[in-house]
This record gives structure tokens, C-alpha cells and sequence, in this order.
């Protein structure tokens, strides 16, 4: 049987060593054998124990449950694995539609002949994250656009105005990118939805 020492698995996985002493610490991962002087040796056994620990970590689940799961009599790895893929197919094609809403927000904001569909920006997300973002978003525009209302009166015009200019003006979009990604497109959005509606009330 080929055993490897926690160096090597280390390399192989891509894990730290330290990550590898913590596993064997909290009981998660330990070695199959140890050599006369002490070193931990690990097995085929150990390897795709690994493997598993590592899919479940990218799927975000606690080490404390990861062990409980790993550790249950009932546990399938061939299903394990099954789901790990299913699960993953599901991860990709929703980072592949985020990636395609990423470079249609690109063109958007770098060809100005490109039309976007307002819904368009949120392609990829789940319904409860954009329902989310789009509060926290116009939550922090609605400030911005009562700060600005103590300086002087801003009609839906004038606001969308100047969310024109701080997309075009390259230190206006850096400073205000600080704050939220894509805050300057949604003063747009926000005069455009938000602000024409009530003067129209």
C-alpha cells in the first residue's frame, strides 16, 4: 500500500501542512499509520477521505459537520460524489450566467449603443440576492439623494444626470465604486424608477 507523508499530501492536495495537523487534531482526517519516529503516514483510504473533505468545504459546510457526515454508517461515498457533481453543475451554470451578465455589464457601460435590459443586471443571481442587493442598493442611493436634497432641490432629471456623470468620470466612478459595486449605474436606475414615479404622483 503507498502511503504518503503529510508533506507530500499536502503538495498533492493543495492543502496546508498545518491544515493537515488541524484535521488530525479535531479528529476529521487522521493518519492510517505512523512511522517509528512518529510521522503520520497516509493511505488510499485517507486520500479520498480527503477528497470528500475538501468537495463538502467548497460547498461551504462546517469541518464539525463535514466529520458527522463522514463518520455516519450510512455514508455512500459513490452518492456523496454523485451529489458533490450535481451540486457543482448547478454552481457553474449559475457562475456561467454571472459571467455572461458581467460581460453584457461591460458593454453596457463601455459601448453606449448597447441596450441592457434593467432585469438584464441581475441575471445569475438568485431571487432572495437580488431582492437583497436591489434594497441595499437603492437603500444607500435614497441617502445620497436626501444628502444632496439639503443642498439644493434634485428632480428625477437632474439626479439622473449626475449618475451619468459619475459613470463617465472615471475619479467620480472610483470613489463612489468604493462604496457598492455598480452604485453610480443604479442613481440611473433609481431616478429613473424611483424618483419620476413620485413627481408623476
Amino acid at each position: 500500500m503507498k502511503t504518503y507523508t503529510v508533506s507530500q499530501l499536502a503538495e498533492m492536495a493543495g492543502v496546508s501542512v498545518r491544515t493537515l495537523h488541524h484535521y488530525d487534531h479535531v479528529k476529521l482526517l487522521k493518519p492510517s499509520c505512523r512511522t517509528a519516529a512518529g510521522h503520520r503516514l497516509y493511505g488510499p483510504a485517507e486520500l479520498l477521505r480527503l477528497q470528500q473533505i475538501l468537495f463538502f468545504k467548497e460547498l461551504d459546510l462546517p469541518l464539525h459537520e463535514i466529520r458527522q457526515v463522514l463518520d455516519d454508517p450510512a455514508f455512500d461515498p459513490v452518492q456523496a460524489l454523485q451529489n458533490h457533481r450535481r451540486l457543482l453543475q448547478g454552481r457553474a451554470a449559475r457562475l456561467t450566467r454571472l459571467l455572461r451578465t458581467i460581460d453584457k455589464t461591460i458593454h453596457k457601460l463601455a459601448e453606449e449603443d448597447t441596450e441592457m435590459k434593467d432585469k438584464e443586471l441581475y441575471e445569475g443571481f438568485t431571487q432572495e440576492q437580488i431582492t437583497r442587493y436591489q434594497q441595499e442598493v437603492q437603500q444607500l442611493i435614497a441617502r445620497h439623494y436626501a444628502m444632496m436634497e439639503q443642498f439644493y432641490p434634485v428632480s428625477a432629471e437632474i439626479y439622473r444626470g449626475l449618475g451619468q456623470l459619475y459613470v463617465e468620470h472615471k475619479e467620480f466612478r472610483a470613489h463612489y465604486e468604493r462604496y457598492r459595486p455598480g452604485l453610480a449605474d443604479f442613481m440611473a436606475h433609481y431616478a429613473e424608477h424611483t424618483l419620476a414615479g413620485e413627481e408623476q404622483d
